[in-house]
């Protein structure tokens, strides 16, 4: 049986990037939909309170999306270093849901602005890459005996 990392590991930094920003919107509406559902009603905050019954569908979509994230996010850090991006990974797994109503949502428009910003430049320094290695191999200059066999000739 294959695993999740194996397959990550044979599919093109195109693909990977494209699935990653499905695994990323699914993990923003999941946070969306616990908080939407712990918002209903006056709760406790903070990291005593338990999970009370009718979050645990939102709790398990929530771990569901969380699980399907995590094992892209070093291959995303290492396209971050390649192309010299700046690296929201390490932080995005880390939120507390339901820790403080003030904040409005445990990632915030800003955090959500990096993310999706930085998955637009690697989907863009990608495609560019691609764009030129296939042109570069696409017609190879002559070299410099061919030239001038070609002058002559």
């Amino acid at each position: 049986m294959e695993t999740q990392a194996a397959k990550l590991a044979a599919t093109s930094n195109l693909e990977f990037v494209s699935g990653l920003r499905q695994c990323v919107l699914a993990y923003f509406d999941a946070i969306d939909q616990w908080e939407a559902q712990f918002k209903k009603f006056n709760r406790l905050n903070g990291p005593h309170y338990r999970v009370p019954s009718d979050l645990q569908q939102a709790q398990s979509v929530y771990l569901q999306a969380r699980a399907a994230l995590a094992p892209s996010i070093p291959r995303a850090r290492q396209l971050c270093r390649r192309f010299e991006l700046h690296d929201p990974w390490p932080w995005v797994l880390k939120v507390q849901l339901g820790a403080d109503e003030e904040i409005g949502s445990a990632l915030g428009g800003n955090e959500r602005g990096l993310i999706m910003t930085c998955l637009r430049k690697m989907e863009f320094n990608i495609a560019e890459m691609e764009s030129s290695h296939h042109t570069q191999f696409a017609e190879p200059t002559p070299g410099l005996l061919r030239r001038i066999l070609d002058y002559f000739l």
